[in-house]
């Protein structure tokens, strides 16, 4: 059972509504679709994209604010399975055959997570594909992230998208990339860069010929080590915990020279700082 409101259908019945279609000279046109309940079964998935486990559960994540919903538009509109909109919205930005839902104004604000104006976009959660060690390696820097802070994965992305860096290889341990946080910190770049996951950090394995670097303060200092050639590895230690024992002695341990004083940098910051220190040659990145 439906009734009107304005311009939007309500679903009373507690389903997912159907989409009414407006046929025109160009491209179908999904008609949007008014939530007002809390029981309805959409606002209750939608809750639940606020952590890994219901993102994995339903397959989809959101994405919010302006710049993030403009580079979903652009970059990946195969991915937008809906578009959710506050009903004082009124410009709803969305490819014509992607279902539409207005919530109620209370709805929204508990759903938007992001905090920013503007509708969410519902997307589909990429199946990220498995990191083979024996499969080649592409030329560059391979960024093993075990970080289980999403800002720290985020941003880490963010970086690694920025200055150059091959692919991003998530470790077990490592927060959902499509967390609210970790999308934030990214900027979109999630998008674009190759990502890959793998097991727990101390199952980690690479081929015997690969150099794979972590930072260490008691390691050789940054400033000389020469730019690694070709396609290598870098796996900082988790926040806290560090890196496993089995892993310390296959790598060659850099550390990022600090003032007196500082004991460590935080994680993705870090990361950050040996990008750019290691980076492709200006004009080739």
């Amino acid at each position: 059972m439906r009734r009107r409101i304005g311009n939007h259908q309500e679903s009373l019945s507690g389903q997912l509504p159907r989409h009414p279609v407006i046929q025109r000279s160009g491209p179908m046109i999904v008609s949007p679709t008014l939530i007002t309940s809390r029981a309805n079964p959409l606002i209750r998935k939608l809750a639940a994209l606020d952590d890994a486990r219901g993102i994995r559960k339903h397959g989809v994540y959101l994405a919010g604010g302006p710049r993030l919903v403009r580079e979903a538009l652009r970059d990946r509109p195969d991915l937008i399975e809906a578009v959710i909109a506050a009903a004082d919205q009124t410009d709803i930005p969305a490819p014509p055959d992607v279902p539409r839902y207005v919530l109620a104004p209370g709805l929204f604000q508990g759903i938007n997570v992001f905090g920013a104006p503007g509708p969410l976009l519902l997307m589909r959660r990429p199946v990220l594909p498995a990191y083979d060690p024996a499969a080649p390696w592409p030329d560059g820097c391979t960024l093993f992230a075990p970080f289980s802070d999403p800002e720290n994965v985020g941003g880490v992305i963010r970086s690694a998208a920025a200055l150059g860096a091959a692919r991003v290889v998530l470790t077990a341990e490592a927060a959902c990339p499509f967390l609210p946080r970790a999308l934030r910190a990214a900027a979109g770049t999630v998008w674009g860069l190759p990502l890959a996951q793998t097991g727990r950090l101390e199952e980690l394995t690479w081929p015997a010929d690969r150099r794979v670097f972590t930072l260490d303060a008691g390691g050789r200092s940054l400033d000389d080590w020469e730019t690694p050639r070709g396609a290598y590895g870098l796996l900082p230690g988790q926040e806290g915990p560090g890196l496993p024992d089995n892993l310390r002695g296959r790598l060659d341990c850099a550390a990022i020279p600090m003032q007196r004083g500082v004991e460590s940098l935080n994680a993705a910051t870090a990361v950050a700082i040996v990008l750019w220190t290691w980076r492709p040659a200006a004009g080739q990145g």
